[in-house]
């Protein structure tokens, strides 16, 4: 499975008109930095907003309007089913993409997410028009960060919707998807959306039932992941940030120093020591 950034387009779409694609003979994405509008195959019409990344599965015409009245800039980046290397990251979301039935899913994507997906666009199309060639590590890092980011997303929307919710259960589903599902996009936006509750009503039960604040909670069992992968690994900081669902280091090295006293580099460091120190005192 292959998301086929070199074959990215970019679509423009004229103030408070359409644009229509035809033969769309395999799966795509669509990113949305700007605008607002509607998607539709013929059989049913889903909207979109700026910050929004649409699964178009193929099908024989899409329509997009823009209800702006500026015109709209659209990426377009096709899904191939070829499977190129044994990565888990792309067998996992070639196995949600197929398990998906809907013609159209729109996603929602958290700002620090998008801020890193527009940038890496920006760079790939700036090389693009320069007639200069892509940067395999651009494609590479925007290709990874949309597969882990759409799979993890897809897999949480089949795990937590259930016809019924009540506040308690609210609670403790969030309390249980964080526990054993750190690593997923956890938002309490998407909590909100998907439990039917709002935001404010989630956080306060959680507080309530928990003792501890939604956020506090995340972050607690994601750092203490982190520190269990920072003492029995080699891995870089980055992949371990994107392992326990920080999209951004940055973020993620805030968080820990806050929580720990050191930054990740000093933990590892630290910790090393003391074990060479037992290893040592035990001979």
């Amino acid at each position: 499975m292959k998301l086929n950034v070199e074959q990215m387009q970019t679509i423009e779409i004229p103030g408070n008109d359409t644009a229509v694609i035809s033969g769309l003979q395999e799966q795509c994405l669509f990113i949305f930095d700007e605008g607002k509008g509607g998607l539709s195959d013929k059989s049913y019409i889903l909207s979109y907003h700026e910050h929004s990344v649409v699964l178009v599965r193929s099908c024989k015409e899409l329509i997009i309007s823009n209800d702006l009245q500026q015109s709209i800039s659209v990426q377009y980046i096709p899904i191939g089913s070829q499977i190129l290397a044994p990565d888990p990251q792309y067998l996992r979301l070639l196995d949600v993409l197929k398990k998906s039935k809907d013609a159209i899913t729109v996603i929602e994507v958290d700002d620090e997410t998008f801020a890193d997906i527009r940038e890496y666009c920006t760079l790939i199309r700036r090389e693009s028009r320069n007639d200069r060639p892509y940067s395999l590590r651009f494609m590479k890092m925007l290709e990874s960060l949309l597969a882990a980011y759409i799979s993890r997303y897809l897999m949480l929307s089949w795990q937590i919707r259930s016809p019924e919710n009540t506040a308690i259960d609210a609670a403790e589903k969030m309390r249980s998807l964080i526990d054993s599902h750190y690593e997923l996009p956890l938002s309490l936006s998407y909590f909100s959306a998907e439990l039917g509750l709002s935001e404010q009503h989630l956080s306060k039960i959680f507080k309530e039932k928990y003792g501890v604040s939604y956020i506090d909670h995340l972050n607690r069992v994601r750092i203490g992941h982190a520190r269990q992968f920072l003492s029995d690994t080699n891995d870089l900081i980055t992949d371990i940030a994107l392992d326990v669902g920080y999209n951004n280091s940055t973020h993620f090295c805030t968080t820990f120093k806050r929580l720990t006293g050191m930054s990740p580099n000093q933990y590892r460091k630290a910790h090393r020591r003391k074990a060479n120190l037992n290893d040592s005192e035990s001979v």
